[in-house]
């Protein structure tokens, strides 16, 4: 599995990498993570490679959002 973020603590509020702020925390944030999952297909005789990410409730929607994945 790849992360496809970071959070830091700033003066009690959690910020993402591009300074988003979030009430989740780190454990929370992983915990909703960890049920993400990313689908590659490639393509026959182009070797394309499609990507699709797979967000399944709104906590997860919410956390792509936040993090712009």
């Amino acid at each position: 599995m790849h992360i496809l973020f970071g959070i830091q603590n700033i003066q009690g509020a959690r910020t993402t990498a591009k300074g988003k702020k979030s009430n989740l925390s780190p454990q929370m944030v992983i915990e909703i993570a960890s049920n993400i999952y990313e689908l590659e297909i490639e393509i026959p005789g182009t070797k394309d490679k499609l990507r699709k990410v797979i967000l399944h409730l709104d906590e997860q929607r919410n956390l792509a959002k936040l993090f712009d994945f």
